[in-house]
């Protein structure tokens, strides 16, 4: 739809080269490329979490130079970023971008459960799983049992 991806043929090669026109369409610094990499590969992410994962593409000083980059994407006319409200069980506040449209934020709360649903899930699998132990102790006597009887019976 919006032509972001430029597909070309060489006049020696035969494989199709394509060459991303995201950085030029919407006239981003090397900063916000980086960023709005991470948020399209990732979803969304903190601060923290974007500056570490840009590191190979962009260099941030510091946290400020990610807000200061994430700030020029949330401000624009057609802004190509959101910052979501903190879910519960969160420390931070996510970004995400809007490339894809706006973004529904009950789904990401189902599926970034709190940490008490993660516990309440853990502990359920850690039931199961004793349950399953003491499943599995039990059948195993019952078969050493029987093998002893059956090896009486050649002695």
């Amino acid at each position: 739809d919006r032509n972001l991806v430029y597909v070309f043929y060489g006049s020696t090669s035969r494989v199709p080269k394509y060459k991303h026109m995201l950085p030029t369409y919407y006239e981003l610094e090397p900063a916000e490329v980086a960023l709005m990499a991470v948020l399209m590969l990732r979803g969304p992410q903190t601060l923290g979490e974007l500056r570490e994962r840009t590191g190979r593409m962009h260099e941030f000083s510091g946290l400020d130079e990610v807000q200061e980059s994430l700030g020029r994407l949330t401000s624009r006319e057609d802004p190509l970023v959101t910052r979501l409200d903190r879910l519960p069980g969160q420390k931070d506040a996510r970004f995400a971008h809007l490339l894809s449209g706006p973004i529904d934020t009950e789904v990401l709360a189902v599926s970034h459960p709190t940490r008490a649903q993660a516990a309440e899930s853990t502990n359920e699998r850690i039931t199961h799983l004793e349950s399953e132990v003491t499943r599995l102790t039990t059948e195993l006597d019952q078969l050493r049992e029987t093998f002893a009887e059956f090896r009486q019976q050649f002695e």
